[in-house]
């Protein structure tokens, strides 16, 4: 019985902080891309799926604002 449990909390340890470091990563390497980006386009390359220089998002609608029945609804803002 023993064996088994000790078996059972390495394999569930090890892939929970298996799972963890993974997740730890992602803001490092989302931090890195960023910086990256800014020195490419710094240099005046342009970054694929990057906003032109200049751009700033739409403000929002104002509150209870809807659009006229019928009319075309834009699309959701670049990410």
């Amino acid at each position: 019985g023993a064996a088994i449990g000790a078996a059972s909390g390495a394999v569930v340890g090890g892939s929970m902080g298996a799972s963890n470091s993974a997740s730890a990563g992602y803001g490092i390497q989302g931090q890195y891309n960023m910086y990256y980006a800014q020195c490419m386009q710094a240099k005046g390359n342009a970054i694929p799926g990057a906003p032109p220089p200049g751009y700033a998002p739409a403000a929002p609608p104002p509150a209870g604002y809807a659009p006229a029945p019928g009319a075309p609804v834009p699309p959701p803002p670049p990410r």
